[in-house]
């Protein structure tokens, strides 16, 4: 039977808000690590109350089950990275892929402040969008949306020989795949610098690629 994650419907329980603030983040880090390291599919709830040194039943009276907690982590990843953007979006160019560049940036900026965070929510765009109910596939959809209307408002459009939409259609299938090979470097290289100019150079090549083709 497939485990769909939702959302908690009844916000959270009793016994979770009764924690001191210091705890419930406790819980909810170790929660992300998991997800962050394992995706959904392969985190396991052992492995997260093995780590804080309490009993699954305690896990399971401050969330229903595993998809509960990934479902309110989910909502928080989406708001968390949304307000960063938006502290950070003032200045960017208005040429398409110089500010996509720049979109990059600000993902690296934001990985070094929450690297697991980071991490899970790269994976909730890479892994299969099946797993989520259907509240939470419309909410990641809005949200994505509403990501890239932000990130992309007020960019010159007037020298895209696809319009906006096309061209945002696939550079979206080129930042997947920036995406899980994200996942992939970081499992290699520890020094976040390292890792920027690693990307900043693949990003250049494929920025040359589409202003002037890949054929003489």
């Amino acid at each position: 039977m497939k485990n769909n994650i939702s959302a908690p419907k009844t916000g959270l329980a009793t016994a979770f808000k009764k924690l001191s603030n210091e705890k419930r983040e406790e819980i909810l880090d170790a929660c992300i690590k998991e997800f962050a390291d394992k995706g959904y599919r392969n985190a396991s709830t052992n492995n997260i109350v093995k780590g804080l040194g309490i009993s699954k039943g305690t896990l399971f009276n401050y969330f229903s089950s595993k998809s509960n907690i990934y479902g309110y982590i989910f909502e928080r990843i989406l708001q968390n990275y949304m307000n960063f953007i938006k502290d950070r979006i003032g200045d960017l160019s208005s040429d398409l892929l110089e500010r996509t560049g720049q979109i990059f940036d600000i993902g690296f900026d934001y990985y070094r402040e929450h690297p697991d965070l980071y991490r899970m929510f790269i994976k909730i765009g890479t892994e299969d969008i099946n797993i989520l109910t259907s509240d939470l596939r419309e909410r990641y959809t809005a949200y994505s949306r509403e990501i890239f209307s932000i990130l992309y408002d007020g960019v010159k459009t007037e020298d895209l020989r696809l319009g906006l939409e096309s061209s945002l259609q696939i550079l979206s299938t080129l930042i997947l795949g920036m995406k899980m090979e994200f996942l992939q470097v970081i499992s290699e290289k520890s020094d976040l610098e390292e890792m920027r100019e690693h990307f900043n150079k693949k990003w250049e090549l494929m920025l040359s690629a589409f202003k002037h083709g890949m054929y003489k």
